[in-house]
C-alpha cells in the first residue's frame, strides 16, 4: 500500500468517526521527542513533514527539542498551525542563583510520591540541584531509592544520591568526544548553544543527547550544560 492510499483511508476513518460522534477528533502522537538518532528525527520531521499535515483532523506531534535549532526549522514550522516549545524548568538561574520556585516544583514531584521521612530536605535538594531535567531527576531518585532499600536503610542518604549521580555522570563522560567537551565548555560560558555553520552539528548533538539543556525565564531562552555534568565541566576546564 502506498502512503497516499494510507492517508486517504485514514481521512475516511476520521470523517466516519466525527460523523458518528458529532465531535471533532484530536489525535496526540506522543513520544516522538524520544527518537534516539538525530538522522531519524530529521528524516521524520523535515523530509516528510508534508505527510504529517495531511490527516484531516487536529493532530499534536511531540518532537525532539534539538530540531528547533536546525536550519530547516523555520521553513518547516510554517506547515503547521503552531509550534509550542516546552523548555526545562531551571533550578539554577542564568546568573548562578537558586530558583526557589522551580525547586519547589521538583520537591513536590517527590513529596507526592513518597513519605516525607524517607528523605531529608537537604538530601532531596542535593538531588534536585545536581540534575538539569525532570526525567534525569526521576531516574536519580529511583536509583537512590533502590540503593537505600538494598542496604536496608530506613531513608535515602546523601551517599545513595551521590552514587546514583556518579553512575550517570560516568556514562556521559565515556560517550562524549573531545569536540563535544570543548563545545560543552563554550555553551556553559556563553549560555548559548549554536552551531558554527550549516555543516557543524555538534551543538545540536549535545542538545539531542540532553548534554546541553534549553531553559527559559522572564528574560528569554538560554542554554547550559546539564547540571549533572558541572563537576565534569570543572575537570575539563583544568585540562584546557
Amino acid at each position: 500500500m502506498q502512503i497516499s492510499d494510507l492517508i486517504q483511508r485514514l481521512n475516511w476513518l476520521i470523517v466516519d468517526v466525527e460523523d458518528k460522534t458529532e465531535k471533532k477528533l484530536v489525535v496526540i502522537v506522543d513520544d516522538l521527542d524520544k527518537l534516539t538518532r538525530v538522522e531519524q528525527a530529521e528524516e521524520f520531521f523535515y523530509k516528510n513533514y508534508e505527510l504529517l499535515s495531511q490527516p484531516s483532523c487536529f493532530v499534536i506531534y511531540t518532537f525532539p527539542i534539538p530540531l528547533a535549532f536546525n536550519p530547516y526549522f523555520e521553513n518547516v514550522s510554517s506547515a503547521f498551525d503552531d509550534v509550542i516549545i516546552l523548555p526545562q524548568l531551571p533550578v539554577i538561574n542564568r546568573d548562578g542563583s537558586r530558583n526557589e520556585t522551580n525547586l519547589g516544583f521538583y520537591r513536590d514531584v517527590v513529596r507526592k510520591r513518597m513519605e516525607d521521612q524517607l528523605i531529608d530536605d537537604a538530601v532531596l535538594d542535593e538531588a534536585i540541584l545536581s540534575t538539569g531535567k525532570l526525567s534525569e531527576f526521576v531516574s536519580i531518585m529511583r536509583d537512590a531509592t533502590i540503593k537505600a532499600y538494598r542496604n536496608r536503610r530506613d531513608k535515602i542518604s546523601i551517599e545513595d544520591v551521590e552514587s546514583a549521580l556518579e553512575k550517570l555522570r560516568r556514562t556521559y563522560d565515556r560517550t562524549l568526544t573531545e569536540a563535544h567537551k570543548r563545545r560543552a565548555l563554550a555553551i556553559h560560558e556563553s549560555k548559548e548553544a549554536r552551531d558554527l555553520d550549516k555543516d557543524d552539528g555538534i551543538s545540536r548533538e549535545l542538545l539531542f543527547s540532553l548534554t546541553a539543556v534549553e531553559y527559559e525565564d522572564e528574560n528569554g531562552r538560554w542554554c547550559d550544560v546539564d547540571q549533572l555534568l558541572l563537576p565534569l565541566v570543572e575537570k575539563w576546564k583544568r585540562r584546557e
